[in-house]
């Protein structure tokens, strides 16, 4: 494996490792019937076999992973698939757990992905590139040295295009802009540097006094905006909250391909970022 130097925009010196060769899908069939649980596994697959693996997804990207109920010809896909790539809290969920148990797809073809947290953090994501990495590596021994090459190449890269996001943000006053924000975006957003004042749940675990507090707490700390989370399915808590605040209403997507232009994590992350700043009337988008 080679390594150059090269500069990103920004100023970011940053070493990329080049795979020793084209990578080729296996010839023996190990992955070409590869199910995923949401398209952050799917993402991550493909690029760690330069997209010369197309899984088939499970649960589509704009859903919510366990509100998401599964078709006859979904049944049909894990009976043939090779494997099965989770994340850990999908094993529990009502739509996957009936399957497992009833044996729809075998023991031996379930991997579980341990990794915590939400994947749009740099760290995070890293570390799902590593563990699928191993995992593809286990099913198709004969690429593992270039599922591990690739990881590493991925991760620098990411970690050096959040550096050079987060050097582009220094000229936003971020830490004025309070936000009210649904709970599974908090992570992201407060990594992006967005004062987070309180957040909400969906529809199903609201309550009256609960959106009261929410109000409350904004009202006082003058937030301004509402950042929503696509998957939640829940678009009447975030629009609420907004007409009650009178504040921009944002929805974010959690997971990759759930808004256009977000197909991979850079394009992700910008997206988000970008929705954000034009609520708050930034002009300038960040580029990728």
């Amino acid at each position: 494996m080679t390594k150059i130097r090269t500069m990103l925009r920004g100023g970011i010196f940053v070493f990329l490792s080049f795979l020793p060769s084209t990578f080729a899908a296996p010839s023996d069939g190990s992955l070409s019937r590869l199910v995923v649980g949401t398209s952050w596994i799917r993402t991550v697959v493909e690029d760690l076999t330069d997209h010369a693996v197309k899984p088939t997804l499970l649960i589509p990207a704009p859903m919510c992973p366990g509100h998401t109920d599964l078709k006859p010809s979904d049944l049909e896909k894990l009976e043939k698939c090779s494997a099965l790539l989770i994340h850990v809290w999908q094993r529990d969920l009502p739509n996957v757990a009936p399957l497992l148990s009833a044996g729809v797809v075998s023991a031996e073809r379930v991997r579980l992905i341990e990794i915590q947290g939400n994947w749009i953090i740099p760290e995070v994501q890293t570390s799902a590139l590593k563990e699928i990495a191993k995992i593809l590596s286990e099913l198709d021994p004969q690429n593992a040295q270039k599922y591990s090459a690739r990881a590493a190449q991925r991760s620098e890269e990411i970690i050096a295009y959040a550096q050079k996001l987060k050097t582009q943000l220094l000229k936003y006053p971020l830490s004025q802009d309070y936000v009210v924000c649904q709970t599974m975006q908090e992570p992201f957003v407060k990594w992006l540097g967005f004062p987070v004042v309180v957040t909400f749940e969906r529809a199903e675990d609201r309550s009256a006094a609960s959106v009261a507090k929410v109000v409350e707490a904004a009202r006082k700390s003058k937030v301004r905006a509402v950042i929503d989370n696509l998957q939640s399915g829940d678009p009447q808590t975030g629009e609420m909250l907004s007409r009650m605040l009178d504040v921009p209403l944002v929805v974010l997507t959690n997971f990759p391909e759930g808004l256009e232009g977000t197909e991979t994590w850079e394009k992700m992350i910008t997206h988000n970022l970008n929705l954000i700043l034009k609520a708050l009337g930034y002009s300038n988008d960040l580029r990728q």
